[in-house]
């Protein structure tokens, strides 16, 4: 049997006195570990979409960006009508700078020229994170 679901939360803390054993429940600080931040960026491409783009990040933005130990993963999503989503995720607020170093100019190269207007982007920590298991299909 595995440990009992509390002792992640609390650590029990005995102090006997006479014949009786005290026990005491304190809070543990809470662990940081596993925690994310993410920079979303917003952006519109010209139409019609250049689908290369996909490849070039595959292939050469993402191996660029897991250099740095703190890089977590990317997803971009394209949505309707040239809309597009890039959302970097990272380890701590100042895994950013580094990993902006290491694709910044690639950004430049190869978003940038492809914008029809200016990008807008918003970063944080990430409070509430779920993955769905993954399904194998045939």
């Amino acid at each position: 049997m595995g440990p009992a679901p509390w002792r992640e939360l609390f650590e029990a803390i005995g102090r006997v006195t006479g014949r009786f054993a005290r026990v005491e429940l304190r809070r543990r600080p809470r662990r940081r570990e596993g925690s994310v931040h993410a920079s979303i960026i917003d952006m519109t491409l010209r139409l019609p979409v250049d689908e290369v783009l996909f490849d070039e990040l595959r292939t050469d933005f993402l191996p660029r960006a897991a250099q740095h130990a703190g890089f977590r993963g990317f997803q971009y999503v394209l949505a309707e009508q040239g809309r597009a989503i890039g959302i970097l995720w990272y380890e701590e607020p100042e895994d950013l700078d580094g990993i902006t170093r290491l694709v910044g100019t690639w950004f430049q190269d190869h978003i940038a020229p492809r914008l029809a207007g200016p990008e807008t982007a918003v970063r944080g920590r990430v409070v509430v994170n779920m993955t769905p298991p993954h399904k194998v299909t045939t």
